[in-house]
C-alpha cells in the first residue's frame, strides 16, 4: 500500500507501504498485536506493554509465555473488536 498523506480531519491516520516498528513503538503506550514474534519482541525491546489477541500458529504459545512471565495479558479473539 502506498504512502498518502493524513485525511485533515484525522492527524492519528497514517498509512505507509513500510514503516518499521521502531518508529512507531517510540511513542506507544501499549501494544496490541495477534503475538507474532517480530511485533512482540519488538515491543518488549521498548519496554511496551502487550496485549495479544493470537490468531494461529506460534500466537498462542507467545501469548501464554508473555502471561506467564507477566509481559502481557492475551484475549480470545471472540472477546475483540474494532
Amino acid at each position: 500500500m502506498p504512502y498518502h498523506e493524513p485525511e485533515a480531519d484525522d492527524p492519528c491516520e497514517l498509512v505507509g507501504a513500510v514503516l518499521p516498528h521502531s518508529a512507531i513503538l517510540e511513542h506507544a503506550v501499549a501494544v496490541i498485536c495477534s503475538g507474532t514474534t517480530s511485533v512482540v519482541v519488538d515491543a518488549l525491546a521498548h519496554g511496551v506493554p502487550i496485549v495479544t489477541v493470537p490468531g494461529g500458529g506460534e500466537q498462542f504459545e507467545v501469548a501464554e509465555l508473555l502471561e506467564r512471565a507477566g509481559l502481557g495479558v492475551s484475549l480470545p479473539a471472540r472477546h475483540a473488536s474494532a
